[in-house]
């Protein structure tokens, strides 16, 4: 079981297509086994679009090997029939060929889990954009699957879903986590959440000193692959007003989130332990 590998975040494209190619080229550099892409691919739901220009950009504009490795979920602006989204993708396969075990599947290539090494990666659907709009079968689905994880001793566990569920931006001031959400996110120890719809780089430890009814979420906002910046407007722990990606590597128990520009900078990292 791999103890030490990395995989790559990103999320919100939204017609940016040059900064997504110059991420996905910064990315292959740091050999992540897989990665994951958070919504908002093309600015409205367009197959076209997505497998004319914004596949090749996930995979550099050169054929750099992203996308061939990149596990996606919707967004708002992703928001078009559940069957031609599914009919794009075979994530059950990319898991199998990147090694990962235990995938199962809520909603075929849509609200997805598996497990690669020490760790528990599960991916929800959030064609809705924000947190709130999660649907309750989803959130008893994420409940049941991460006690699941827990009963295979995995020692991380990181979400993925679209909206975050504390939102810090004028846009998408009411797009906050409801009371169910909050309790699966309470009941289990989540190492980190990764989202986009905030067209933002941030990190926040979520307490009730952020949002009222979250005990510690760590919580990554990384909507800056091509999408309008938006303007953070309520606390952060960190945030830079920057195109980027995360790289998160793990070793053994502890696990770290590096933020890089698009030009491949370093802009935060820290280190957790689980």
């Amino acid at each position: 079981s791999a103890t030490s590998f990395s995989f790559a975040f990103a999320a919100d494209s939204r017609d940016g297509y040059s900064v997504l190619a110059a991420e996905s080229r910064q990315m292959v550099t740091h050999s992540p086994v897989f990665g994951f892409f958070a919504g908002d691919l093309c600015g409205s739901f367009d197959t076209t679009c997505i497998k004319n220009t914004w596949e090749p950009a996930m995979n550099g504009n050169n054929s750099d090997g992203m996308l061939a490795k990149t596990f996606v979920s919707r967004g708002n602006h992703d928001n078009g029939t559940l069957s031609t989204w599914q009919g794009l993708w075979d994530f059950q396969s990319m898991a199998t060929r990147v090694g990962a075990t235990h995938y199962t599947a809520q909603t075929s290539d849509a609200t997805y889990s598996f497990d690669y090494g020490n760790s528990h990666f599960t991916v929800l659907d959030c064609p809705g954009g924000g947190s709130n709009s999660l649907t309750s079968s989803e959130i008893s689905w994420l409940d049941s699957d991460l006690t699941a994880a827990e009963g295979r001793g995995l020692v991380h566990k990181f979400v993925f879903f679209h909206g975050p569920p504390y939102t810090v931006t004028a846009e998408h001031s009411s797009d906050v986590a409801t009371s169910a959400l909050k309790a699966v996110l309470n009941k289990h120890h989540i190492s980190a959440g990764f989202h986009g719809h905030e067209h933002i780089t941030a990190y926040t430890d979520v307490t009730p000193s952020f949002l009222s009814g979250i005990n510690n979420y760590q919580q990554f906002t990384l909507g800056r692959a091509g999408a309008p910046a938006y303007t953070v407007v309520k606390p952060t722990t960190w945030n830079s007003s920057t195109n980027a990606f995360a790289i998160i590597s793990v070793n053994g128990n502890q696990f770290t989130v590096t933020v890089y520009s698009q030009s491949g900078g370093s802009l935060f990292s820290k280190t957790f332990t689980d």
